[in-house]
């Protein structure tokens, strides 16, 4: 049976739905089936999920998926526990002098694989606020301050002067192409003086 009250998504959000919960795109109209099983569940990860649930309802289980003019499935969406694949480093962050000096405050470090390799291509966010004021979002990838940290360096500059914090920044590890996390958010604390400016933060892979 098909649910009352279908909806259409943009279909950038439909490819990502159907290629994580089917594992693989789908083909042409012509050999795609009108609709899925009832038994057949899409596990989405948490933040895909969220931006599912804002484009339907907190109420809906159902979404419309429009592959093209011909052809659309039912497909149901249920959560399933994030996995975290990266975790941060034993012994992080740490807190040390910017060796640029005073004027600067910024958070920086490398992401490690399961032997302990620098990666360098994943996307890395910090976001949340600093001195009451909302940072937005921002990205960079592990590899963009090698000429700083070295191979996988990645660093984010916040400030031109060191300010005090206590949990209203956090950093995450991002696929870079789909953008879903590959680590949980980690609260930092930053302190308002010169010999703890630079906020060294790594992460160790856990997973796969």
């Amino acid at each position: 049976m098909q649910p009352t009250t279908p909806h259409r998504l943009l279909i950038s959000l439909i490819m990502t739905t159907l290629a994580l919960a089917l594992g693989t795109f789908p083909g042409p109209a012509a050999s795609a089936p009108s609709d899925l099983s009832a038994s057949t569940k899409a596990s989405l990860p948490e933040g895909l999920l969220e931006a599912v649930r804002e484009a339907l309802g907190p109420q809906d289980t159902h979404a419309m998926v429009v592959v093209d003019d011909n052809y659309s499935i039912y497909l149901p969406i249920v959560m399933r526990e994030f996995i975290a694949i990266f975790e941060l480093q034993i012994g992080s962050p740490v807190y040390i002098p910017d060796e640029r000096g005073c004027e600067h405050m910024g958070v920086g470090g490398k992401v490690y694989d399961s032997e302990g390799a620098p990666i360098v291509g994943l996307a890395v966010r910090m976001g949340g606020e600093l001195g009451g004021m909302s940072i937005g979002l921002l990205d960079t990838l592990t590899g963009s301050a090698a000429d700083r940290f070295g191979y996988g360096g990645y660093y984010f500059e916040l400030s031109d002067e060191p300010v005090a914090s206590e949990g209203t920044l956090w950093t995450q590890v991002l696929d870079p192409s789909s953008g879903l996390p590959l680590s949980g958010k980690v609260f930092l604390n930053t302190f308002e003086n010169c010999e703890q400016n630079l906020v060294f933060v790594n992460w160790q892979q856990v997973g796969e």
